[in-house]
């Protein structure tokens, strides 16, 4: 989600914040380019916000939607051999994308490889999301597929990357040990927040619950940067902590 998408839930539910208060790994990546001069094409693996993101900055991007390989595969490489489009990519940027197709991995791969320039950017490392009857796929078992092919890692702007809480650290305007980080997913919420230097407090009611509490809680072996310093069943339940 965007700073502004993050921003109208939090208002539709009654919270009075700051939009420029928000963090948000896509909003992160539009501004990390942006302060780059970022003057190329941006290949997305992602939904339609993250052009509108760039195009508001006047970043021009392409990639969202559906792409297939109608003719088989060798005509499709082909054809993108044929294309000169890869010298104007600067930058490859994967999100969750529920149109992810070995033709968007081939692009991607190959817009990275031919160019050792090309930033390789990530909103998140997040593998999979745990429900009781299914799982969904995260961003991260995409970058996974990614970063395989292209022998590189991508500089991720998500969580539990401490980094994109640096500057308002060193800023005084987050300061640690009065800052509590609330989240459902110990690997990356509580992560983040031990890395950060913040205290954290693991919440019940994400829908990853049962392995949170079977692999982290009750796991002598867990992990310790991902065990939480409070547990409550949930958020309401924080108002008696208060």
């Amino acid at each position: 989600n965007t700073r502004r998408e993050i921003w109208k839930k939090a208002t539709s539910f009654g919270f009075d914040i700051d939009e420029s208060r928000i963090i948000a790994p896509i909003s992160t990546i539009v501004e990390y380019l942006k302060a780059r001069n970022f003057n190329k094409k941006v290949y997305v693996l992602g939904p339609e916000p993250i052009r509108t993101s760039l195009n508001e900055v006047g970043i021009e991007s392409f990639g969202v939607g559906p792409e297939i390989i109608p003719d088989g595969l060798r005509n499709f490489v082909a054809q993108q051999l044929d294309e000169k489009q890869d010298n104007d990519v600067g930058a490859v940027v994967v999100t969750l994308d529920v149109n992810f197709t070995y033709a968007k991995l081939w692009k991607a791969c190959n817009y990275i490889q031919s160019n050792a320039d090309c930033l390789f950017l990530a909103t998140n490392s997040d593998m999979v999301h745990r429900y009781p009857r299914y799982r969904d796929p995260g961003t991260g078992a995409l970058l996974a597929a990614l970063e395989s092919c292209v022998e590189r890692k991508a500089l991720r702007f998500g969580k539990p990357n401490p980094e994109i809480c640096e500057a308002l650290i060193k800023s005084g305007k987050v300061v640690p040990e009065r800052t509590l980080m609330i989240g459902d997913v110990s690997h990356i919420d509580v992560l983040f927040g031990h890395s950060c230097g913040f205290q954290t407090l693991l919440v019940g009611t994400g829908p990853s619950i049962d392995h949170e509490i079977k692999e982290v809680l009750q796991n002598p072996n867990a992990n310790p940067n991902c065990i939480p310093d409070f547990f409550v069943p949930s958020l309401g339940d924080i108002m008696k902590l208060v």
